[in-house]
C-alpha cells in the first residue's frame, strides 16, 4: 500500500518545493526572514508522511476521478500539520520532532551562533511566527484553487472551523496536564476526537470531496469516518508513545510517561491497578521530577501485564471496525480507490513508526 501514499507523497512535496521556493522569492520584498522560514518548514515538513495530504487528494479522486484540483489544498493540509506542530512542540516543551531539532529549538540554537540574548524567549518568539506564516500561506493557496468560488469558500468555511476546534481541543488537553483533573475516558476521546481526528481524517476527506462537489450527506459521512479512524490512529499513537523505542517515536523513549500525558491508555493502566500494592508506585512515575530507565521500564511492563494495553487496543479496534463499515457504505465512481481508502485507514492504524 504504501504505493498510494507514495505517490501521493511524491506530488505534494514537489508541490510544496514549488510554492515554498516561490515564497520565497515573494517575500525578499518584506526581510530575509521569508528565505529562512520557507527552508525550515520545507525541511521540517519532507520527512512527514503526508497522509493528510494523501486523503485529500484521494477524496476528490474518489469522487472526480481526478486529483488535480486537489493538489493545492493537500499541500495547505500538510501546511496545517506544519503550523499545528510547531506550537505544539513549544506547548509540550518538545525539543525534538521527527529526530530533528524542533523549530522553537533550531531558533534557540540560531540565537547562541549570533549571540541574542534570552535564547529561549527568541526561539519561541520565532517559531510562533513560522507557524502562523505556514497556516496563513494555507488559507492562500486554498483561496486561490482553481473551482467555483462558492466550493472555495465552503472548503475555507470548513478548514476555520476545524482548525478552531483543534484549538478548544489543546486547551482542554493543556488544562488537563498542567491542572491535578483526572479526566474521565469520554473526556480524553473527546479531545482525541477534536484535537486530533477531525483535522488529520476528517478534515482533509471533507475537504476532498467538497472539491470533487459531493453534497452535504457524503461530506459528513467523509467527516464521521474521519472521527473513527483519528480516534484509533490517536490511541495507536499513544501506545507508541509509552511502549515504542526511540526511533519509532522519534523523541526519548518513556516522554508521555515523563511528562504525564493523560492518555487513554494511562487511565485504562490507573483502571486496572485500582485497588493494588502496585497503584500509587506506578502513579508515582508518572510526571516524576526524575524518572530512571528502570521505573519506565516498570511501568512499561504493567502496561503490558494488567491488559491495560489489550484494552485500549480493543477500543481502537472498534473504531476501526465503524470506520470501514463506513467505507463499505460509500458510492464511489471507482470501487478501487474505496478499497485504496480502507488501505490507509490500515496502514494509519497499523504503523510502527
Amino acid at each position: 500500500m504504501a504505493t498510494y501514499l507514495e505517490r501521493a507523497r511524491g506530488a505534494i512535496i514537489a508541490r510544496l518545493d514549488d510554492v515554498l521556493s516561490a515564497d520565497a522569492d515573494v517575500f525578499l520584498d518584506v526581510n530575509g526572514w521569508g528565505t529562512d522560514v520557507s527552508r525550515r518548514l520545507v525541511a521540517y515538513m519532507r520527512p512527514g508522511k503526508m497522509i493528510r495530504g494523501a486523503l485529500t487528494v484521494l477524496s476528490t479522486q474518489m469522487y472526480s476521478g481526478d486529483y488535480a484540483p486537489a493538489l493545492d489544498a493537500a499541500v495547505s493540509m500538510e501546511l496545517i500539520q506544519a503550523f499545528l506542530l510547531i506550537h505544539d512542540d513549544i506547548m509540550d516543551r518538545d525539543t525534538v520532532r521527527r529526530g530533528n531539532p524542533s523549530v522553537h529549538r533550531q531558533y534557540e540554537l540560531y540565537s547562541d551562533e549570533h549571540d541574542i540574548p534570552d535564547r529561549a524567549h527568541f526561539g519561541v518568539s520565532m517559531a510562533i511566527c513560522a507557524g502562523d506564516v505556514a497556516v496563513l500561506r494555507a488559507f492562500d493557496l486554498v483561496s486561490r484553487l482553481a473551482i467555483p468560488d462558492g466550493v472555495v469558500r465552503a472548503v475555507i468555511g470548513t478548514i476555520a472551523r476545524e482548525i478552531a476546534t483543534v484549538g478548544l481541543a489543546q486547551m482542554g488537553d493543556v488544562y488537563f496536564g498542567a491542572s491535578g483533573y483526572e479526566p474521565s475516558e469520554a473526556e480524553i476521546l473527546d479531545v482525541y476526537r477534536y484535537k486530533t481526528a477531525r483535522y488529520t481524517f476528517s478534515l482533509p476527506l471533507m475537504t476532498g470531496a467538497t472539491i470533487a462537489g459531493c453534497d452535504t450527506e457524503t461530506v459528513e459521512s467523509l467527516g464521521t469516518l474521519g472521527e473513527h479512524v483519528g480516534i484509533a490512529f490517536q490511541i495507536r499513537d499513544d501506545e507508541l508513545g509509552m511502549m515504542g523505542t526511540a526511533d519509532e517515536i522519534g523523541k526519548p523513549v518513556g516522554t508521555d510517561i515523563v511528562e504525564n500525558k493523560k492518555t487513554l491508555l494511562r487511565s485504562c493502566l490507573f483502571s486496572a491497578l485500582d485497588n493494588t500494592p502496585q497503584h500509587d508506585r506506578i502513579r508515582a512515575v508518572f510526571g516524576g521530577a526524575r524518572v530512571s530507565h528502570d521505573e519506565i521500564e516498570l511501568v512499561r511492563d504493567a502496561v503490558r501485564s494488567t491488559g491495560a494495553l489489550d484494552r485500549a487496543a480493543r477500543t481502537a479496534n472498534e473504531h476501526v471496525a465503524a470506520a470501514e463499515a463506513l467505507v463499505r457504505d460509500l458510492v464511489v465512481p471507482n470501487p478501487e480507490l474505496r478499497e485504496t481508502l480502507n488501505e490507509v485507514i490500515r496502514y494509519a492504524v497499523t504503523r510502527r513508526v
